[in-house]
């Protein structure tokens, strides 16, 4: 993982003082050039661009847009949690810093917003904060506490100010993207007698699944982007996109698999996490929210599916609020919904996760419930592999690894295993885990 340490301030637009902008420019561009590659490029500062196209604002319409959306600025028990997730003061998040902020050709910045596609950190960088998040779990248990201080999310970035991204389709009818191919956002070019530059070389095309796209340099946080990334995956299964984000990541198929587990639990431990009752003492400060774009409610009608959220949801990108929606919240016939109906907010599948906290259960209570329920569905996915290795070689053998805890089970006589459906076998075994069963089973496989 390489992070740019250096002090400019963004890749698709800056605020910097205008007066530095020859000088910074004349420097930094002598200096950094030699070190430009066609999957490295390194932004500019001063310069207001399109993070895709590469596009100047004076080439065409480039629009700023809020990773947590303005749709949230006003949802104060959101902002709280984050706020104290990410090891921040009360009332400090300053939702429209430039850390918040991508700038996306108008076009673009609509796929965007409808959720068609997004951006995904590094493997490294979600590895990390993942492991943040459950030492901070494993030390409320051991404290057996509910709330506890953690420190600032940005020492995760050990002081990098620039990061990694990768475009991510969710759509396979995305446009195909032109990007200017020069790095400072301009071709070579000259002058005619008016001063304006003539464009003289053509932009690169990219088409789906856009794996010859470079790597994304941008200023935005990771903690941010994932703000954005975690509600539009929370509705699709991570297994059938991770052979994509392998092929476009350049990363093992079991670290594409994380890359999007870490994307979608992070945002649901983070927005879940209850601060101190002391922490929001004060009231919260009310800030000038940027007017709302109409292009949002636009999308949102003309993308609307089965899939998104059918009201104020803790995964709405629109309307969040605590709980979930009729469409996120499990359905009465399901084996757990009598244990979900005091819960916040779930999931009526057993691959996705619930993120609700329960303090009842005498061990696990003052774990994350997503910590939990995502236990449950790596065992899942154990079990289906399991079971397919077993089918393709004809048997397994079963081996007792705790004689005193199964007593005489040892001493019965083998016997063949019953072909029972996969899927019931993970159902039985998830359910069984969330019932708080603490028999294992442990298969070896010949």
């Amino acid at each position: 993982m390489k992070h740019s340490n250096s002090t400019e301030s963004s890749g698709e637009g800056g605020s910097s003082d205008p007066t530095t902008k020859d000088s910074v420019e004349g420097s930094a561009n002598a200096e950094k050039q030699s070190h430009i590659t066609p999957h490295r490029e390194i932004p500019l500062p001063n310069i207001v661009r399109c993070l895709l196209t590469r596009k100047l604002a004076t080439e065409a319409p480039v629009e700023p847009y809020h990773l947590l959306s303005e749709y949230h600025w006003r949802k104060d028990i959101l902002l709280q949690r984050l706020e104290w997730s990410w090891g921040m003061k009360y009332d400090s998040l300053d939702l429209g810093d430039e850390s918040n902020k991508i700038y996306l050709c108008k076009d673009w910045l609509e796929t965007f917003e409808s959720g068609r596609w997004l951006l995904l950190p590094t493997f490294e960088i979600l590895e990390k904060l993942w492991k943040r998040c459950t030492k901070h779990a494993r030390e409320k248990l051991s404290l057996k506490t509910e709330t506890l201080a953690q420190s600032s999310v940005d020492e995760v970035y050990d002081g990098a100010e620039t990061f990694e991204y990768r475009l991510i389709p969710l759509d396979t009818d995305l446009p195909t993207l032109l990007r200017v191919a020069h790095p400072d956002g301009t071709a070579k070019s000259t002058s005619d007698n008016s001063g304006s530059p003539n464009i003289s070389s053509k932009p690169i095309r990219h088409s789906h699944p856009f794996d010859t796209l470079p790597v994304l340099i941008s200023h935005v946080k990771p903690h941010f982007v994932i703000c954005d990334g975690g509600p539009k995956l929370f509705n699709k299964r991570s297994w059938p996109l991770a052979p994509l984000v392998s092929s476009i990541c350049g990363v093992p198929f079991k670290e594409a698999v994380c890359t999007l587990e870490f994307t979608k639990y992070l945002y649901g431990v983070w927005a879940n996490e209850e601060p101190s009752p002391e922490f929001a003492a004060p009231p919260r400060t009310v800030r000038p929210m940027p007017p709302l774009p109409s292009r949002s409610t636009l999308s949102r009608k003309r993308r609307r599916s089965s899939r998104e959220c059918s009201g104020p949801c803790f995964y709405s990108k629109f309307d969040w609020a605590p709980t979930g929606c009729t469409h996120c919240r499990p359905p009465s016939h399901h084996p757990e919904s009598s244990a979900s109906k005091s819960e916040e907010s779930g999931s009526d599948r057993s691959d996705e996760v619930s993120i609700s906290c329960d303090s009842n259960d005498s061990d696990g209570g003052f774990l994350p419930k997503a910590y939990r329920e995502n236990l449950c569905k790596y065992v899942g996915n154990w079990i289906s592999y399991c079971v397919k290795q077993v089918r393709s070689q004809g048997g397994w053998t079963s081996q007792v690894g705790n004689d005193d805890q199964v007593g005489g089970y040892s001493k019965e006589p083998a016997r063949k295993v019953r072909r029972i459906s996969g899927d019931t076998s993970v159902r039985n075994a998830i359910v069984s885990l969330r019932r708080g069963n603490r028999h294992s089973t442990f298969v070896s496989i010949d």
